[in-house]
């Protein structure tokens, strides 16, 4: 039985890996200057680019705080090999860039950074152009694109939407209490919750009903409040998942149509 869970387990993940062999994609790793700061990222192209044509570009912003790990890599090259130019920044104090975790502040100076380069490459369209985010990452996302104008579609997995709900339920101790307070001015500011009316773009909303490391309403609650901006959005919830969605192969796939169906002509 043990066995058969592991096999249930990798079998999407080895899926991704052999389809991204099979179609083929190409890795470059441009350091950039974000803030004064040395910024690592990851590059992934169609590994054959036709001459004179422009490709629809992602940056796609990792979790946590060890840079981008396996998920993010495996969906980049996924998403490659499907025909995107993808970008993913290392944040600056991960993946060996420099300075160091600002919290969704200097984060989203780097992922905007990202964004201009992928906008410069000669072979991406600057007017075809996400963003996505897993995770942290996903409130990157949602406060990069207050931002900036033209993104065409956006990507949120997972994400930490509503970071003083997030913070507060972690006062469990006394201890964790008092940081949580002590910090509280600069974690109100990273939320993304006032600023909504800003973002421009489609935004789908992508969450695992057993997230025990974030919490589902928090996806509910960015989706209730896009819908009441007047944006354009979409909510799914998978109701077998937690926090990996990028481990499951639904969620991947609808996130691509609708990349798909807003980047590509």
């Amino acid at each position: 039985m043990a066995d058969r869970r592991i096999f249930r387990f990798f079998t999407p993940v080895i899926a991704m890996f052999l389809l991204s062999c099979a179609h083929g994609y190409d890795i470059k790793k441009p350091v950039l200057q974000s803030d004064n700061l040395k910024i690592n990222c990851i590059l992934y192209s169609p590994r054959r680019l036709v001459p004179g044509k422009k490709y629809p570009g992602i940056v796609l912003n990792h979790g946590g705080m060890k840079g981008a790990e396996f998920p993010v890599r495996a969906w980049s090259e996924d998403l490659a090999s499907k025909g995107f130019v993808v970008i993913v920044p290392q944040f600056r104090g991960q993946g060996g860039s420099e300075g160091q975790f600002e919290f969704a502040r200097g984060e989203v100076n780097d992922s905007l950074c990202a964004l201009e380069y992928l906008k410069s490459l000669p072979y991406v369209d600057p007017g075809r152009v996400g963003m996505a985010g897993y995770s942290l990452g996903g409130l990157v996302t949602l406060r990069a694109a207050e931002r900036v104008k033209g993104l065409k579609a956006i990507v949120v997995m997972s994400a930490l939407s509503d970071p003083v709900k997030f913070f507060e339920g972690l006062n469990d101790t006394p201890e964790r209490k008092r940081r949580v307070e002590r910090y509280m001015p600069e974690i109100e500011e990273a939320s993304p919750l006032p600023s909504l009316d800003k973002i421009d773009a489609p935004v789908l909303v992508m969450h695992g009903e057993l997230d025990g490391r974030v919490s589902v309403e928090e996806s509910r609650e960015l989706y209730k409040r896009l819908k009441s901006a007047g944006k354009d959005a979409s909510l799914k919830i998978y109701p077998y998942a937690s926090h990996g969605l990028l481990w499951n192969q639904a969620p991947r796939e609808h996130a691509l149509k609708f990349l798909e169906e807003r980047l590509f002509p």
